[in-house]
């Protein structure tokens, strides 16, 4: 999942396929969630906490943070996701349908607009067990996962120094986050003493 994600500033991937092994659904404690959440639940079928394989982030800074980013005008960072997962796609569908402000058909795909804490959050379903999230200004973001789910082995499309680590991180780890680090932006604040020269 995370050859679709689009440039980004800081990429994060988690696969649970070794957790799901290891921890029968049987052994899963009891959760308690807020009532938003399990009516989400109850009408999609889906909970992340049973359902979710791996997750793929891709992380936009502000563009006038020190150093850029792939963030746009936004005030603070915006966050690009592809999830591989179990669920019913009829009734997930018809969940973000209800949601949604809009519905833009791009490539044959239903991209649901949903406002979310003063932003929109732009939700496709890609496959039978494949999602995208993405609330980047720019629609155009997720327009390019789609683009990306329709090409068979699509390269993956973040910026070159990431490239040349993907396929052995990938391989290598369940879990891994490759980022660029800024100091002198405000979410790295106290940081410059671990990352007193970026570059390396």
């Amino acid at each position: 999942c995370a050859r679709l994600l689009p440039a980004g500033d800081a990429f994060l991937y988690a696969n649970f396929g070794w957790a799901r092994k290891t921890n029968s659904e049987a052994s899963l404690l009891p959760v308690s969630h807020d009532p938003e959440y399990e009516r989400f639940i109850q009408e999609t079928g889906f909970d992340y906490e049973r359902d979710l394989e791996a997750v793929a982030f891709a992380v936009h800074y502000p563009q006038s943070w020190p150093g850029g980013g792939t963030g746009g005008n936004a005030p603070e960072p915006r966050f690009s996701e592809v999830f591989m997962a179990r669920f019913d796609g009829t009734k997930c569908a018809a969940y973000l349908k209800r949601t949604a402000n809009s519905v833009e058909n791009y490539r044959s795909v239903d991209i649901y607009s949903i406002p979310l804490a003063g932003r929109t959050v732009r939700i496709a379903i890609l496959g039978v067990d494949i999602a995208a999230a993405s609330n980047h200004d720019d629609p155009n973001v997720m327009r390019g996962i789609v683009d990306r789910s329709r090409r068979l082995a699509s390269p993956f499309g973040g910026p070159a120094f990431l490239r040349r680590y993907y396929r052995r991180v990938q391989l290598a780890s369940p879990v891994w986050l490759i980022a660029r680090v800024e100091p002198k932006a405000p979410a790295f604040e106290g940081w410059s003493t671990i990352f007193s020269n970026p570059a390396n």
